[in-house]
């Protein structure tokens, strides 16, 4: 495996693992809001919440197009190759 495949693998994974992260946050801060209790940190966990998950989506999205077009390209030059 070369490193930029570790490298893509890694980020892949981190995104992936991200998800649940900002999945236990959003419910925390709902818990919170449910129970009454209204602390200084619930204003900031669910807008951080919520930028991770967009953010984990939108790489893992984008790695998925990427790996997509490059896909394209390699099938197109594996059959002018031949």
């Amino acid at each position: 495996m070369s490193d930029d495949s570790l490298q893509r693998t890694l980020r892949r994974c981190t995104a992936v693992l991200v998800l649940p992260l900002a999945a236990l946050l959003l419910a925390y801060t709902r818990s919170l809001m449910y129970r009454g209790i209204a602390d200084r940190t619930t204003p900031v966990l669910r807008p951080l919440a919520v930028l991770l998950a967009v953010g984990a989506v939108s790489y893992l999205l984008g790695s998925l197009m990427l790996a997509l077009v490059q896909s394209e390209r390699e099938d197109a030059a594996a059959d002018d190759g031949a």
